[in-house]
């Protein structure tokens, strides 16, 4: 099993481990169960120093692994007491902190997760001796407001721990390393379960950068371009002390192209070895291709490949793609040929791969098959991989010429091999497997089919390790089973689950927040249950609270459930009640130019639009324009949609001429002046 790697001091481990699990974490309640991770101490064969509150934590492992959850959760409480007991002038302090914290976080528990760091962050005070212990500490709760989306909060601790690295005085030159507190960790990742070591927790060294960009980013998500300026002009500081290189990439970063490329072609001309000139002219040729710069990314890329001794394949391919790009094929062409004569035979197949991909996204689909055909005749037996992707790559190209009958036979083919040749992989366990197939058959109709196997799966579930899974997979199934008018099976499936989710709230809240959530969906969709949604939608908001706080910016959930539920249950107009209080809500929680407030706008505007009010929509989407640009980088396609979105209102509205004007400014939506045009001639068309 391969480890995620160690985290480097210089990032901090909370900041390590927060990086990881952000993406999953910031799709909100419904998917935060999608990555869990549960620290504890490693085994104690691999363990130098094990004191009793490491000792506990590892216990909590193992009672997690062997489905002993009822004590995993007192155990979980036992070293929350043991931590608060401990002296904070010991070493593990700050790393046993964050790990107990996160046991809580794992359970959708971060109002608790928060007291625990905020009880270590008391405990530190102002108290120089403790000065990592407070950094760390102040850096973790910011971080958990952020995952929890409240913005403000998440702010004002990350500029606490910003000013208290900031004044912090250097570390020590020498002197023996502080004791560390190794741990490693269950990660789910979705269906699958691995234990991962992390070395180095060490909270000592906070990386004042790191800090730099998450306030900069915080201050930009709250629609503060100028204090985020002021952070990236910290960050540029930093990057330019490191040299040209650090430069350039920061500002590639931040979408400042023209320095970019600018810093990049002097430093190819001052390279004093050919390796710094490859590397100077390989990332210009890429700040040029992003430029659409095409002609001058192909000369960078030409010089760079001149520029060395033995120009690599790698190298050659990005040229014949930016070739490709510029629509100079026959060029593209002769670069793959001469790289096919050239590349030794044991590393042709997946060059011919690409060249046939290649072939196939420049519409010579035919010509992708024969090149395929052809290397198929002349080489001999191929690994079971290569073979399969050689199938993937006949699909793609049969697809594209038009024989969709062979394309699925290619596609079945290349399957089929991928399945024989991973004989050694471990069948899911139980749990996940019943899931699974009470899914598809869910899926293909069979109702009956899929909720027996659903309801093995509960009865198995309590002592799984992997248990949390219902609460992902169980409204899939039940969602599928409605598509096939077997309602009531996938509301008992929905019952069922809750109250097995409801006897582990103890030690975990996130299955039971996800089925909550998403039956709450399911209700609103079947008119004979509908009249059950308000009950349950608040039922949802009271485990929010319990589970985050009452401050967490989860809560704009249920809100938005209730927006949606006014829009079903009757004919418009829709009461305008919920969207305001949602508002009202985003406002208090994360500012009036923030992405969660211009989220909540887009919710006003299409009521407004819902209820056929239009003239009140068009100022909100307005708004909404102003606060994607204070707020959203240059490059984001958003910027263009809400243009977009404006601009369709302002047709609608009869207001051509500026919806015109408007839509010029969203880059790359020629679909949407058409259509405008199109509307425009309809409407002068003589009646």
């Amino acid at each position: 099993m391969k480890p995620f790697g160690n985290y480097h001091r210089r990032h901090g481990v909370y900041c390590s481990i927060m990086s990881m699990m952000r993406g999953p974490l910031m799709l909100g309640p419904m998917m935060r169960g999608a990555l869990f991770l549960l620290i504890a101490c490693t085994a104690p064969s691999q363990v130098r120093y094990e004191d009793p509150l490491q000792a506990k934590l590892n216990a909590i492992y193992k009672a997690r692994e062997a489905g002993r959850f009822v004590e995993a959760a007192a155990l979980r409480e036992d070293a929350r007491r043991m931590l608060e007991g401990l002296p904070p002038a010991t070493p593990a302090y700050a790393g046993s902190a964050h790990a107990i914290a996160r046991l809580y976080e794992s359970g959708a528990r971060t109002a608790q997760a928060r007291a625990v760091l905020q009880h270590a962050l008391d405990r530190a005070g102002n108290s120089p001796a403790y000065t990592s212990v407070r950094i760390a500490m102040l850096a973790a709760l910011s971080d958990s407001w952020f995952q929890d989306r409240n913005l403000k909060n998440a702010l004002e601790y990350m500029q606490k721990a910003v000013a208290a690295q900031e004044a912090a005085p250097p570390p020590a030159p020498s002197g023996p390393p502080a004791r560390q507190l190794d741990v490693s960790a269950v990660v789910f990742t979705g269906l699958r379960a691995q234990r991962v070591r992390f070395s180095s927790f060490t909270l000592a060294d906070s990386n004042l950068n790191n800090y730099y960009n998450r306030l900069a980013a915080l201050e930009r998500q709250l629609g503060h371009p100028d204090a985020a300026a002021v952070w990236n002009g910290k960050l540029r500081v930093q990057a330019a002390k490191r040299g040209d290189s650090e430069l350039a990439s920061f500002l590639e970063q931040q979408g400042e192209l023209a320095e970019a490329a600018a810093i990049r072609k002097r430093a190819a001309e001052r390279a004093v070895t050919p390796e710094d000139a490859v590397e100077q002219l390989g990332s210009l040729a890429r700040i040029y291709v992003r430029q659409e710069r095409l002609d001058e990314a192909i000369a960078a890329q030409q010089q760079a490949i001149g520029r060395m001794e033995a120009p690599g394949s790698a190298e050659r391919e990005q040229l014949a793609q930016m070739l490709q790009r510029a629509g100079r094929t026959d060029q593209a062409d002769v670069v793959y040929r001469e790289l096919l004569t050239q590349t030794p035979a044991d590393q042709q197949v997946w060059l011919t791969v690409r060249y046939s991909n290649y072939l196939s996204s420049s519409q010579r689909g035919a010509q992708a098959v024969a090149l395929l055909g052809a290397f198929r005749e002349s080489h001999g037996a191929l690994r079971p991989d290569e073979e399969a992707g050689v199938y993937f790559a006949l699909a793609h190209a049969a697809q594209v010429s038009g024989d969709v009958r062979k394309s699925e036979e290619y596609q079945a083919r290349g399957a089929a091999i991928n399945k024989r040749q991973s004989p050694n992989v471990p069948a899911p366990p139980e749990l996940d497997s019943l899931l699974r197939q009470a899914e598809a058959a869910a899926g293909e109709g069979k109702t009956a089919d899929a909720f027996a196997a659903a309801m093995r799966a509960l009865h198995l579930a309590p002592a799984a390790q992997n248990r949390d899974l219902i609460g992902w997979i169980i409204p899939s199934i039940a969602s599928a089973m409605t598509q096939h008018k077997a309602v009531a099976p996938g509301e008992l499936l929905f019952q069922h689950a809750i109250a097995l989710a409801e006897s582990w709230s103890d030690e975990t809240l996130q299955p039971l927040l996800n089925l909550l959530g998403n039956r709450a969906h399911f209700l609103m969709g079947q008119p004979e249950l509908k009249s059950q949604t308000p009950a349950l939608i608040e039922r949802y908001r009271a485990l929010l609270i319990e589970a985050h706080g009452a401050d967490s910016g989860m809560l704009d959930d249920p809100m938005r459930m209730t927006v949606q539920f006014e829009r079903t249950r009757n004919a418009p107009p829709a009461s305008m009640i919920p969207v305001q209080d949602l508002l009202a809500y985003e406002e208090s929680v994360n500012g009036n130019t923030s992405e969660p407030y211009l989220a909540a706008l887009r919710t006003l505007a299409e009521t407004y639009d819902y209820n056929g009010d239009r003239m009140r929509a068009i100022p909100v989407r307005r708004q909404i324009v102003q606060i994607a640009d204070l707020g959203l980088p240059k490059e984001d396609p958003q910027r263009g949609q809400v243009r977009v979105d404006l601009a369709m209102a302002l047709a609608n509205d009869g207001d051509f001429d500026e919806a015109d004007q408007v839509v010029a400014q969203a880059p790359r939506q020629p679909y949407a002046l058409q259509q405008i045009r199109r509307m425009r001639a309809e409407r002068q068309r003589p009646r």
